[in-house]
């Protein structure tokens, strides 16, 4: 995918590992374009470098289609893939991962993508077993649900107290395949950095990865004029610092003690208004406690009530 493109597209996603159920009336056609090309359905499966049998089982869905083959057959048929993409009813995952039922394709590059982004670098994980999203705010659970849900299409999502009691929602594992996949990032702890994706992202895209960040793990310190954030890695505070020097917005990174690997960004006290008006919080209580901050301060701000 080109960096810098509004939408990424089905050829974009992790070919090898997602399953796809067509419209039976198109699946159809492309049957019959294969068999008219070729002679016959089996010259078609051998041409196509596959066996019959498994051909016939995900010409006739028994089985979802992978979507490497899927799009082989449209380049074999010279068929635009903006045509596969408005026939796909849903996909899935290897094996028993959840569907994406009435999928949104394709996936728009915009602010909510990067803000999804930045919850699993802050309070989420993404693992080869599950991929899901823990806080125990529940405004923004609501709001990781509903931006999964207009960004990647319909899908079950579970809720569970799994972690120590902690809320915690639950994805279909095809939703981390895919974003890892995009963003090209490793989602450990201490091996998250930030792509170049994010650092060439536009100026919303930016401020949504880093709200995002800071709703999860960042802090106010009254006493301080300062906004915080917290994490075991330093690299990646280092490249937030750089995310935010790109929002004129001035920061620095400190190891919290000589004792302990745990390091600190602050905001520093001449950018907490810039932080607050390109940035800003969704966590309605650190919201509150920004603007009180702004409004001792800077002596402005309305408070929300």
């Amino acid at each position: 995918m080109v960096v810098g493109a509004p939408l990424i597209g089905i050829e974009d996603l992790p070919m090898q590992s997602i399953y796809l159920r067509l419209d039976s009336e198109y699946l159809h056609k492309l049957s019959i374009e294969l068999n008219e090309i070729y002679g016959s359905k089996r010259k078609a499966a051998i041409s196509l470098g596959i066996n019959w049998t498994t051909f016939r089982d995900w010409f006739t869905q028994r089985y979802f289609m992978p979507l490497w083959f899927a799009i082989k057959c449209h380049e074999e048929l010279n068929i635009p893939i903006d045509m596969l993409e408005k026939n796909i009813i849903e996909y899935k995952g290897d094996g028993t991962s959840h569907l994406i039922k009435r999928p949104i394709l394709p996936i728009k590059k915009n602010p909510e993508l990067f803000n999804i982004v930045g919850h699993f670098v802050g309070d989420g994980f993404i693992t080869s077993k599950n991929v899901g999203y823990v806080n125990i705010n529940e405004g923004l659970l609501k709001l990781m649900e509903v931006r999964i849900k207009n960004t990647f299409g319909e899908m079950k999502i579970l809720y569970s107290n799994s972690l120590v009691g902690v809320p915690t929602i639950i994805f279909p594992r095809v939703i981390g395949k895919i974003i890892k996949h995009i963003f090209d990032m490793d989602f450990r702890c201490r091996k998250t950095r930030i792509p170049e994706i994010i650092f060439s992202s536009t100026k919303e895209e930016k401020s949504a990865f880093i709200r995002a960040l800071f709703d999860d793990d960042g802090s106010i310190r009254m006493s301080r004029n300062e906004i915080t954030l917290y994490s075991a890695n330093y690299y990646l505070l280092k490249d937030v610092q750089k995310l935010l020097s790109d929002l004129n917005i001035k920061s620095n990174v400190r190891q919290m003690s000589k004792k302990r690997e745990y390091y600190v960004l602050y905001v520093i006290a001449d950018s907490v208004f810039a932080f607050s008006k390109i940035i800003g919080f969704e966590h309605k209580e650190k919201k509150v406690k920004l603007e009180r901050l702004v409004a001792k301060r800077f002596k402005q701000c309305k408070l929300t009530i």
